[in-house]
């Protein structure tokens, strides 16, 4: 490297909640630290949104999804998706260039996938990492560092980094980070947290399931959030939720030492609930089924760790994600709430350097 990284880029594809709770996670924690983060919103096509939308809703288009997301995320269509949020990042970086040598921490693949060494080295980046929220990074995202010496991922588990050093992959290996970004007062977290949080995709969940598990969580007598696209709905009050930034703040603002149960899909929410752990709290998820091979991936994770309390079957006949996992019925889940085993933590799981 020429001279000392002086500038950080951050980008997002901005779809759903999980990519961009990363980067306000990440940029969060740059500016508790003082440091100077120039975080790059990249606008998804809205007919992508759309797409996410009607596979998120839709169960059957969700298992078929599983089936086949990395074929689907490496072919034409995401190599075209690539190519195209990548020249938006660029036409945006150079708004926010100072003439500095810049590291670019990249969240969600695709501009990565799509992007030109040349055009790099014009915009003066000499450092690339790939942040990871869920627990593997995807193959697409193995692909896109691959095409750029130098460049690494990311992780926050010791299981992804030893088999991604296994395969060749240049990665690092940090402690979790959305709590110490969301919750840095630690004295409020500690006084804080309703007892079950449960969450939609940012692009919802199937209408029917939300009404199922709002009636469920009424009748399980503890303190409950759900928080949807919609707003957030709770014992209290509903509160309708205007855009997705407000939404993500409201989400962690529940999570606390009173936590003990997250419901929502495999997603980044398996890191929070390993975050949850890493600060003591002994919180464990019910998932809904997976949409993807990476929540597939995540679903495994909590299971091997002992962390999951089951998967939930909103009334479908079909068999749970795998043999060894517990299925529990919408409406047997308010007993099941009341009668939960301690989730046991293995120290060691997680990074412990910082971000």
């Amino acid at each position: 490297m020429s001279q000392e990284i002086r500038q950080e880029l951050l980008s997002v594809v901005n779809i759903a909640d999980g990519n961009p709770a990363t980067a306000m996670a990440l940029a969060k924690l740059a500016m508790i630290e003082g440091k100077r983060v120039d975080l790059i919103e990249l606008r998804l096509p809205g007919v992508l949104n759309v797409l996410h939308r009607r596979m998120t809703v839709d169960p059957e288009r969700a298992r078929a999804y599983t089936q086949n997301s990395e074929e689907a995320r490496a072919g034409w269509k995401g190599n075209a998706l690539g190519v195209g949020s990548f020249l938006e990042f660029g036409f945006r970086a150079l708004w926010h260039r100072d003439g500095a040598k810049a590291r670019w921490t990249v969240v969600q693949e695709h501009p990565l996938l799509g992007a030109s060494p040349r055009v790099l080295r014009m915009l003066g980046i000499e450092s690339i990492r790939l942040a990871t929220p869920d627990v593997y990074p995807k193959e697409s995202g193995i692909e896109a560092v691959r095409r750029h010496p130098g460049a690494l991922i990311s992780v926050w588990n010791n299981d992804a980094y030893k088999e991604l050093r296994k395969r060749g992959i240049p990665t690092e290996l940090t402690k979790p980070y959305f709590l110490d970004g969301f919750h840095p007062d630690k004295e409020k977290f500690l006084q804080g947290g309703v007892s079950v949080v449960a969450k939609s995709s940012g692009s919802g969940m199937p209408q029917v399931w939300s009404e199922m598990l709002r009636a469920s969580l009424a009748d399980s007598g503890l303190s409950w959030a759900l928080h949807t696209p919609f707003g957030r709905f709770s014992r209290e009050m509903t509160m309708a939720e205007s855009d997705r930034k407000q939404r993500i703040e409201l989400f962690f603002a529940d999570l606390g030492w009173a936590t003990r149960v997250i419901i929502g899909y495999p997603s980044e929410l398996v890191a929070i609930v390993c975050d949850l752990q890493e600060h003591d709290v002994p919180a464990g998820i019910f998932t809904l089924p997976p949409r993807g091979k990476h929540e597939e991936r995540n679903l495994r994770y909590v299971i091997d760790h002992g962390i999951v309390h089951g998967e939930i079957s909103f009334g479908e006949s079909h068999a749970p994600t795998f043999k060894d996992l517990r299925q529990v019925s919408i409406a047997d889940l308010p007993q099941v709430l009341g009668d939960l085993p301690e989730t046991k933590w293995r120290e060691g799981l997680v990074g412990t350097e910082d971000f």
